[in-house]
């Protein structure tokens, strides 16, 4: 049986623009992590699009015998680590990410022994500690995953291999530690900067713990929010401020973040939002320069969220309690799901309740970022952008049901609900039939 490492990597990133070249003690960042993968003594092959092979070439030059290169597929990783493997006949791929620095040969050998005894199609752990993972899979699973999500662009292989195979483990290791030693914002690039700098470029992960325990303050360095909430409103002046409100009362509020996604509104949502920005410091305003619909605003607000956990709070709802959040939280946590739909209030009345297991808002929901990031909102979709997210998500992430209500759904004559009912009636049959298609409807905020 052939194992390899497989590296994906690519010079673009969005969050810290080339993150992969960016140097800690004259080590380029990639160099960082090759330099702790080969300690393992099994190959290592870079997975890269084409137009980048030069960029990496110095690293295949250095390290002879013991790094590769790879390429194809230039913006699909899914496809680059399934060529790789298919290429080089892989049978056991040990998948890495560029963001990560600190993966320990010993932890990889180690897990590397299990997965074979135990025939696995699939490891891996939800206990690494931020920046240390990696994934085993066999080539039957990525192949399978590439031929059922070949033609997309999955920014979280994982949540694909995890819905291809049953023949999987989650290694339970139960370490605590609360450093974050992963590379995705500009405050990682500090965090790693202050570490290398202070114990040098072939410190250990051993090193990185006593340096913390001598100095914990600089777990804040990089310390991201529990959760993401964000609004996206169009014209929304007579509602926000009770949504925003709502937010704020939340009885953890100052360990989220709240992102204001403004679909071009001509009203005067702007004032009010800004008002509540320079209040509540953990709030950022955003603007889009024209109005693009729900879907792709909750794209937007997805791509800046730094939390954990998101959840979208529609600019014409509220919370019910200071505890809605930490309701949501609890259960998706203790439950180990990927997203849980709570029950709502329909109507200000609080009269009304609506299921969350058969209506399926989008707005009250909470998913693991990473999830839904797997998933995404279809871009442009202008009506049923909820049930075409659950109706994609069911069959590739864990869901689960809050039966309590912990959001107000208001209904007016104007919501997007009760408008345009033939056009959103031949949408919702698309969905439901396995397509989608863009309307030219306005964000719901009212």
């Amino acid at each position: 049986m052939s194992t390899a490492i497989i590296l994906c990597s690519r010079k673009h990133s969005s969050r810290v623009p080339g993150k992969c070249f960016i140097k800690y003690q004259e080590i380029y960042h990639i160099e960082h992590l090759v330099r702790r993968l080969i300690k393992s003594d099994i190959p290592l092959y870079l997975a890269v699009p084409a137009p980048e092979v030069n960029d990496y070439m110095f690293l295949m030059e250095k390290y002879p015998n013991k790094v590769f290169i790879s390429t194809g597929f230039d913006s699909n990783p899914l496809g680059r680590i399934h060529a790789c493997a298919k290429q080089n006949n892989i049978d056991t791929i040990i998948r890495v990410t560029h963001d990560k620095i600190f993966v320990s040969d010993v932890l990889l050998n180690s897990l590397l022994d299990v997965f074979k005894r135990k025939s696995l199609d699939y490891l891996y752990s939800s206990d690494f500690i931020p920046g240390t993972g990696f994934e085993i899979m066999s080539f039957d699973v990525i192949e399978k995953a590439a031929q059922r999500y070949g033609g997309k662009n999955i920014e979280h292989i994982s949540y694909a291999i995890k819905a291809t195979t049953e023949n999987k483990l989650n290694y339970e290791m139960m370490l605590d530690c609360d450093l974050r030693l992963l590379v995705d914002y500009p405050e990682d690039v500090q965090m790693m900067d202050l570490l290398f700098t202070s114990l040098g470029p072939d410190c250990s992960i051993d090193d990185v713990f006593s340096f913390y325990e001598e100095h914990p303050w600089i777990k804040n360095i990089n310390k991201l929010p529990d959760v993401t909430i964000y609004t996206c409103a169009y014209n929304a002046e007579k509602w926000i401020e009770e949504a925003m409100g709502s937010v704020a009362m939340q009885e953890n509020f100052k360990n989220y973040e709240y992102l204001i996604i403004d679909d071009a509104s001509q009203d005067k949502t702007i004032l009010h939002a800004s008002k509540f920005c320079q209040t509540y410091k953990n709030t950022k305003y955003y603007k889009n320069i024209s109005n693009v619909g729900l879907s792709s605003s909750s794209n937007r607000a997805l791509n800046l969220a730094k939390g954990e956990y998101i959840i979208r709070l529609d600019a014409d709802d509220y919370f019910t309690n200071k505890t809605a959040v930490s309701d949501l939280v609890n259960e998706i946590d203790s439950r180990s799901l990927d997203a849980v739909y709570p029950n709502c209030y329909a109507g200000v009345g609080r009269k009304n309740i609506q299921l969350g297991k058969e209506n399926h808002h989008a707005g009250g929901t909470i998913y693991r970022t990473s999830a839904l990031n797997h998933i995404k909102f279809t871009d442009k979709l202008r009506n049923y952008e909820g049930l075409d997210l659950w109706v994609r998500a069911k069959e590739q992430v864990r869901i689960g049901y809050l039966n309590k209500p912990t959001f107000v759904y208001r209904q007016t004559p104007s919501s997007m609900s009760k408008t345009n009912i033939k056009e959103r009636e031949k949408i919702k049959n698309k969905i439901l039939g396995g397509t989608s298609e863009s309307g030219e409807t306005q964000v719901r905020s009212s």
